[in-house]
């Protein structure tokens, strides 16, 4: 926990300097139907990805009652907790 605060909707957050900071997820992810074989889902996801593109998240992990996310990423979480009112 930082200075005693709970943040991040009541979490406390911890510090893990073994998460990445950043992830490349889909912009928009392709779901998988029961008639789909995998050769055909990940070809149309792999042309997905080319067309739309990837964004990059802060991933965090919520466990046991706790926050965990790479230390650049709680940094900036405290930051954008102190700005809002």
């Amino acid at each position: 926990m930082l200075g005693g605060l709970s943040l991040a909707g009541g979490y406390p957050i911890y510090a893990n300097r073994m998460m990445q900071e950043f992830e490349n997820v889909p912009v928009k992810k392709h779901v998988k139907k029961g008639w789909m074989r995998e050769s055909y889902h990940s070809r149309i996801s792999k042309k997905w990805i080319k067309r739309y593109g990837t964004k990059e998240i802060r991933p965090t992990i919520v466990t046991g009652g706790r926050m965990y996310a790479h230390p650049n990423t709680v940094a900036a979480i405290i930051a954008s907790t102190a700005l809002s009112p």
